[in-house]
């Protein structure tokens, strides 16, 4: 398989999550499917629209990977669940990183706002939410870290050898 059919194999089969993947297909595709979303979400916030449109279209973005890294582990034998605890991880972690942002600057410009005894406490809901979200957000990354990995290697692995519930082995030459 060369690079453009396996691009093209992997936006075809955006909807088709009970299949099986070959690992030229899922790691060529691996690429695109990175970037898709990352220069997706840059062209939404370029055009003026807000964080919110510009997540969800990365989103958007993002399924033909997950749907390629699903029937790559169903090529191996795992389960679809091994993908998606690495991409619920992933979604976390753009949602903290949004909520985080919104959070910070709301507080941060009460604290600049207030004065007197109001600015003191907007001081302390600051210093005490901040480290609090650094904290979820590290492990959320962490996890995701970990399964990442885990995941990674799951899709190094050789094919499940003949056919299994979800096809014949797209690795065998077919007679």
């Amino acid at each position: 398989m060369n690079i453009t059919s396996a691009i093209t194999a992997g936006f075809a089969g955006t909807f088709r999550w009970k299949a099986r993947a070959t690992r030229a297909e899922y790691w060529l595709f691996l690429p695109v499917g990175l970037l898709l979303p990352a220069l997706t979400m840059t062209a939404v916030t370029a055009l003026g629209f807000g964080v919110g449109i510009a997540i969800v279209a990365g989103l958007a973005a993002l399924l033909p990977l997950v749907a390629v890294t699903s029937r790559r582990a169903l090529d191996t034998g795992a389960t679809i669940a091994a993908t998606l605890e690495p991409t619920l991880d992933l979604i976390g972690l753009i949602g903290w990183v949004w909520l985080t942002r919104m959070t910070g600057t709301s507080l941060y410009a009460a604290l600049n706002a207030a004065d007197g005894p109001a600015g003191f406490g907007t001081m302390w809901l600051f210093l005490i939410t901040m480290p609090v979200m650094v904290l979820i957000g590290l492990s959320i990354f962490l996890r995701g870290l970990i399964r990442g990995a885990a995941l990674f290697s799951q899709m190094a692995e050789p094919s499940q050898p003949g056919p299994n519930k979800y096809g014949p082995n797209p690795s065998e030459v077919q007679q």
